[in-house]
């Protein structure tokens, strides 16, 4: 089991506040001399045997995914943050990168290369021993760094080795519910979740509420865009079953972004 700190002992004024997360709503606080961060829950979490259990499991997955070689994981937790019998966060290391919802959606070029790149390494992450799957898939999970190099985060809450997700994202869920199928811990809804929060990502907007005119207009600026006409169309239409949606690197390729 990891080691705790009590929150009293902590001096949040110190640390200069990162963001308050888009999915979690937890708060991120940067100790700068020490390059650690500290994340605070947004709900406390009650140290009764069930969620011991639940703690020990994260700590399962984490140290199975510390063993994954070729994709970049942060955000590891290396002390528990207590409020006498509650957990409210944890401390990790902390890495300088954006968050991928931070990257600017005027740059589409850059973008792209971006995304082909977390595509191909959530591809590689499938294809790894104990079936993983993130579930809580959206951008504000993955970072990137001034050299381009991007990392997955968050990966307590991620599934393998048996071990279901924590959670699965708000744009999943909502997209689930108006197109009436269920959610299961499964690659396809990796894949599913991270063109959904593509487009909403790039419109502003859930797919449920983007239409034909508005998919039209981002394809006169940037005719890429016409290579994900079709899975728009399935995304847009596949009531009662879940659409089998690629990678987004195998839908825009190398060639089509440096084209750009």
């Amino acid at each position: 089991m990891l080691d705790y700190i009590d929150v009293d002992d902590i001096d949040f004024k110190k640390f200069q506040i990162i963001n308050k997360e888009i999915a979690s709503k937890s708060t991120i606080f940067w100790d700068v001399y020490n390059n650690k961060f500290y994340k605070i829950f947004n709900e406390s979490v009650n140290l009764s045997p069930d969620n011991m259990k639940i703690l020990e499991q994260k700590e399962e997955k984490m140290s199975a995914f510390k063993k994954i070689e070729g994709i970049d994981f942060v955000s590891q937790a290396t002390k528990l943050i207590s409020n006498k019998d509650y957990v409210i966060g944890y401390q990790a290391d902390y890495i300088n990168a954006k968050r991928l919802y931070e990257i600017d959606t005027n740059n589409i070029k850059k973008l792209f290369i971006i995304l082909s790149k977390i595509s191909y390494h959530l591809m590689l992450l499938h294809h790894k021993n104990g079936n993983p799957v993130i579930g809580d898939l959206h951008f504000d999970n993955f970072l990137v760094d001034s050299n381009g190099n991007d990392y997955f985060t968050d990966y307590d809450s991620y599934g393998i080795n048996g071990i279901e997700v924590d959670n699965f994202s708000k744009a999943l869920t909502s997209y689930c519910d108006t197109m009436n199928y269920q959610i299961y811990d499964d690659e396809s809804y990796d894949r599913l979740s991270f063109m959904l929060a593509l487009f909403q990502m790039i419109f502003d907007n859930l797919i449920t509420k983007i239409n034909n005119k508005d998919f039209l207009k981002i394809t006169r600026l940037y005719p890429v865009f016409e290579k994900l006409e079709e899975v728009f169309i399935t995304l847009k239409s596949s009531y009662n079953f879940i659409p089998d949606i690629p990678y987004f690197h195998e839908i825009i390729k190398e060639e089509d972004i440096l084209k750009m």
